[in-house]
């Protein structure tokens, strides 16, 4: 369900910080589920009435499709606008995405969550935003994450070494560590109070991983190219 240009225009003379704060709450209500998200909790986050949320955004289902669009969007936006494709160096790119997706936490702690529930969830409410998200997926070539690869310089690991299961052991080892924030924090909050902390190691294991798999001529070149 479409919104109106004349809707659309409507949300966006919403002061921006209770704009941000709603969407904040509905991509965290809308994990859980449609019928489960509460659009009381989504307003009250907001410090506004229910009354003005439906005036602003319409009925549940317009504001489900809002927060969708609007996700998927602050999402493309960070990675393309943010992440240097014509950078050659696989460790510099994957220690910049993982600096994008926190920056993304800071800002937007349920996003992933939310997006993540959209593709997973098969209920009917959730069926025609998951359709869209496909072919949006299909469009901005985002969904296997190949385009992270393409331009990467696989000639900087050691000749003696497989490329591609330096690269395999690299991202498993930065998903464990992923992981890992997760199972000890217990939640996203906990996540975003040691976020200095967290890129101080990303930048560690980045460092370590240099050396022990790139040639020694490209060991220190952590240049922006």
């Amino acid at each position: 369900m479409s919104l109106r240009p004349e809707q659309f225009e409507k949300i966006m003379s919403m002061d921006a910080e209770k704009r941000n704060r709603v969407l904040n709450s509905a991509m965290a209500e809308f994990s859980k589920g449609y019928k489960r998200a509460s659009t009381g909790t989504m307003a009250a986050a907001a410090g506004i009435s229910k009354g003005l949320l439906f005036h602003y955004f319409g009925t549940k289902r317009q504001l489900l499709h809002y927060t969708f669009t609007y996700t998927f969007d602050i999402l493309i936006r960070a990675y393309s606008g943010k992440l240097d494709k014509a950078q050659p160096d696989f460790l510099i790119r994957l220690l910049d995405i993982t600096k994008i997706k926190l920056d993304l936490l800071l800002q937007w702690p349920a996003s992933s969550a939310f997006m993540a529930a959209v593709y997973t969830n098969n209920d009917d409410d959730f069926a025609d935003i998951k359709s869209e998200m496909l072919e949006r997926y299909e469009e901005t070539k985002s969904f296997d994450g190949s385009w992270f690869f393409d331009g990467v310089d696989y000639s900087m690991f050691r000749p003696d070494i497989d490329p591609k299961m330096a690269v395999n052991t690299v991202m498993w080892s930065f998903k464990a560590y992923s992981e890992s924030l997760f199972e000890k924090q217990g939640n996203i909050e906990g996540i975003i109070l040691r976020y200095n902390e967290i890129i101080q190691t990303v930048e560690q294991y980045s460092e370590f991983f240099r050396k022990i798999l790139y040639r020694q001529d490209a060991q220190g070149n952590t240049d922006r190219q």
